[in-house]
C-alpha cells in the first residue's frame, strides 16, 4: 500500500512539473513604447503644410510590430503614441533597440489654437500648443 501511495504521489509530482514547465515561460502582450516627436513651431499658417517626425523605440529584441497611434476625437487636440508587441518564449531578449520612425504631414485648415499631445511610455508626456494664423 505504501508503494502505491508513493507511486501515485511521484506521478502527480511529475505531471505537475511537466505541465508547469511546458510553455509556462511564454509572455505575449501589446503595450506602449517610448516615443519622441520632432519640434513644432509656435505658430502655423493657415492652409500651409508642415511636417514633423515621430520615433518609436523599445529597449530589447523581444519587441516587434511597432506602430504609431493617432487620435483626434476632441476638436483641436491631436494625440500621438506608439505601441508594439512584446513576445518572449523563454529565450533571452537581446539588449538591442527596436526603432521605427515616421513623418507626419499636417495642414491646419482653421484659425484656432491647436494642442498636440505626445505620449511616451516611461517618460514625461509632451504637450505643445500651436496657434494657427493667416498666411502671410
Amino acid at each position: 500500500m505504501k508503494k502505491i501511495i508513493i507511486s501515485i504521489l511521484a506521478l502527480v509530482v511529475a505531471v505537475t512539473i511537466m505541465s508547469c514547465s511546458d510553455g509556462d515561460s511564454s509572455v505575449y502582450y501589446n503595450g506602449y513604447v517610448a516615443m519622441e516627436a520632432g519640434p513644432l513651431p509656435d505658430t502655423m499658417h493657415l492652409n500651409t503644410t508642415y511636417t514633423f517626425s515621430l520615433i518609436a523605440s523599445a529597449s530589447n529584441s523581444c519587441w516587434h510590430n511597432l506602430e504609431f497611434l493617432y487620435n483626434n476625437s476632441v476638436d483641436s487636440v491631436y494625440s500621438y503614441a506608439a505601441s508594439g508587441v512584446f513576445e518572449n518564449n523563454g529565450e533571452t531578449c537581446e539588449q538591442d533597440m527596436v526603432v521605427k520612425d515616421t513623418t507626419i504631414v499636417f495642414t491646419p485648415e482653421e484659425l484656432k489654437t491647436l494642442i498636440f499631445r505626445f505620449y511616451s511610455y516611461g517618460a514625461i508626456d509632451r504637450v505643445d500648443t500651436v496657434v494657427v494664423v493667416e498666411a502671410e
